[in-house]
């Protein structure tokens, strides 16, 4: 496990402070706090790390590419560029796997199907603040048909979980 700075131990929450870590390049932290993906800036000596804490259930996915050392993120707003890291860590199983378990904690139930037009469909139901919500998310264009199969997908895990 890798051993944070100083500065940024300072600023984390109590809960989050000996939680699995991974350094990248940049001066750069991820951090896999209890409610939140923390992603810690450092500005240096001097200044306060510049720290965003994103909720679990705001993540798509995030991936490891050992070949590259790459931690891509991938948002569940459809808007939001996927935030792309290099690890300088070699070996990141340890942060992997605490994430995977957040990240697998906060999805319900999911269900995918790829539309006629290629389009992959996915449509969820997540633990956020206020309870239960459902998310659908496509990794393209949606035709009608498309934009059909979301509503059925999304239909289906909602009634699965008893949401109206």
């Amino acid at each position: 496990m890798n051993e944070m700075p100083q500065s940024l131990l300072e600023i984390l929450q109590r809960k989050d402070r000996k939680a699995p870590a991974l350094p990248c390049r940049d001066d750069t932290w991820l951090v896999v706090g209890v409610d939140a993906l923390v992603i810690a800036h450092l500005q240096g000596a001097d200044a306060e790390p510049l720290v965003e804490e994103e909720p679990w259930y705001g993540l798509q996915f995030v991936r490891w590419d050992a070949r590259t050392a790459q931690v891509s993120i991938k948002w569940m707003d459809p808007g939001r560029p996927v935030m792309e890291l290099t690890s300088i860590d070699e070996d990141p199983g340890y942060f992997m796997t605490a994430l995977d378990e957040r990240l697998t904690h906060a999805v319900v139930v999911q269900k995918q199907e790829i539309a006629t037009n290629g389009t992959r469909v996915t449509a969820s139901v997540r633990r956020g603040p206020n309870g239960l919500f459902s998310a659908v998310v496509a990794d393209g264009p949606l035709d009608s048909e498309g934009s059909a199969l979301a509503d059925y997908l999304e239909a289906l895990v909602r009634d699965g979980v008893g949401l109206e």
